[in-house]
């Protein structure tokens, strides 16, 4: 674990809610497959922003339960906005708040200057030239359906220079035939 801080750039702790029972148990916590992938997908963000995720603002375009943010507000980030459906975010909310404290994190409507913030997939356009780092999709894309992948995909220059996609290439669409997409 020494060694993965050096690599990551900061002090990984597992919390572990009460009715985690399946992971592996480590002297910070439990190491679940959710939270190894979360630290694939940071690792992979970290790659591409070229080292440093110190005051970094990146966008995640679906968040799963939350934990990529977690391990990014750990790792310093200034700002790290997630995008979602509104039942996604209520886990992620509930998730976040016991990982880095409900005070760090807030949904777009209260309007609260927090690290992590929540939005509905409807407010993507909201961030428009606003300059983030990055923008960050896992395992999404390819499951959104063609009209809302491409929404993301054809519109991210409007919010980064940057747009790393992670899929698991195991559907109809394949994120990497965007390109062959035309409306």
């Amino acid at each position: 674990l020494d060694l993965l801080d050096n690599i990551f750039d900061f002090y990984i702790d597992f919390k572990t809610f009460d009715f985690e029972n399946v992971g592996f148990m480590t002297k910070r916590g439990n190491l679940t497959h959710r939270k190894l992938y979360a630290l694939i997908h940071l690792w992979f963000i970290k790659k591409s922003l070229g080292g440093s995720l110190k005051n970094k603002k990146i966008i995640e375009i679906g968040g799963g339960n939350g934990l990529t943010a977690y391990f990014a507000y750990l790792s310093g980030v200034s700002e790290y906005i997630i995008v979602d459906i509104k039942t996604t975010q209520i886990i992620q909310f509930w998730n976040l708040s016991f990982y880095i404290k409900e005070t760090n994190v807030s949904f777009l409507s209260e309007n609260i200057n927090t690290i992590v913030k929540l939005y509905d997939t409807k407010d993507y356009n909201y961030l428009y030239n606003k300059n983030y780092d990055l923008v960050f999709n896992a395992d999404g894309l390819v499951e959104y359906g063609i009209k809302i992948a491409y929404n993301y995909f054809e519109n991210f220059d409007k919010i980064s220079k940057y747009f790393l996609s992670i899929n698991h290439e195991d559907n109809i669409l394949y994120a990497k035939n965007y390109n062959d997409v035309s409306y």
